[in-house]
């Protein structure tokens, strides 16, 4: 748990925490909940600086991925079996 000088109002909880590192932001922390120490107002989260590294790296590498959904066409025929899914209808 990291306490930050950061400005948070309520609702703020799981919104980004930025520091500049080498001119571009770079997401340190996730607010968590605001409070005061001695009278300054501060922001409550946890440092993700490295679980969140692993987490890119990981989904650059395709680990943790969803497979790719295809949204093509499906051909049916007629007489191709019932075990493909779809709608069931009886007749009387």
């Amino acid at each position: 748990m990291v306490a930050m000088t950061c400005d948070a109002i309520f609702g703020s909880s799981g919104s980004p925490v930025f520091k500049m590192e080498a001119g571009r932001p770079v997401i340190v922390s996730l607010v968590s909940a605001i409070g005061d120490v001695n009278g300054e107002q501060v922001s409550y989260g946890m440092d993700i600086t490295e679980p969140l590294k692993e987490l890119l790296s990981n989904l650059r590498s395709g680990r943790g991925v969803y497979p790719p959904v295809s949204f093509g066409a499906k051909r049916i025929g007629i007489g191709e079996g019932r075990s493909s899914g779809g709608a069931r209808f009886l007749k009387p």
